[in-house]
């Protein structure tokens, strides 16, 4: 899979990105394992994928993979593409990859809720959406901000608030 460090595959929207080095000393060396590196627009390196040591489910990502399958936004004006983003088979393979990981992963919880009828109610699915945020997102969903434990409806009491992101670059990955 040479694709994966030749081609600009991540979607990156980012002004910081925490340096390798970071992760190479206490406390982040003893928690995490870097799997991947990516270069900003500048061409400084920065953490792109991190997986928790000891077996522990907890993963991050310094990237946007749900841009590559799902935002296609474009600029009303112009029909121009919003961001830079890949939707090639590869780009879109790496991001599936990823989501069936985390989902293996997740699988193994043992976790449940204590109702179908709780389940259902909890769904991502119930949340109001809103795509008045286009082309920059296709879809935005809106999550109570509160969560106490307590079954509660989803909310529109936490606005997304976007704060001028640096410019969007696409950046090849580098694995570890």
């Amino acid at each position: 899979r040479k694709w994966l460090s030749d081609e600009n595959l991540t979607m990156n929207n980012h002004q910081y990105g925490a340096a390798p080095t970071e992760f190479q000393k206490p406390p982040l060396a003893n928690i995490f394992t870097v799997l991947s590196t990516s270069q900003d627009s500048a061409g400084n390196s920065f953490v792109s994928t991190i997986e928790a040591k000891a077996g522990y489910p907890i993963f991050g990502v310094q990237y946007h993979p749900e841009k590559n399958a799902f935002e296609t936004g474009l600029v009303p004006a112009t029909g121009l593409p919003y961001e830079v983003t890949n939707h090639s088979s590869h780009a879109v393979s790496l991001t599936s990859s990823l989501a069936h990981a985390f989902m293996d992963v997740a699988r193994k919880s043992n976790n449940s809720f204590d109702s179908s009828v709780t389940e259902q109610a909890s769904l991502f699915s119930n949340c109001p959406v809103s795509t008045d945020m286009s082309p920059e997102f296709v879809q935005v969903y809106f999550f109570h901000t509160n969560w106490t434990g307590d079954l509660l409806p989803c909310s529109y009491s936490h606005l997304y608030h976007h704060e001028g992101a640096a410019s969007s670059f696409s950046s090849s990955i580098t694995t570890s």
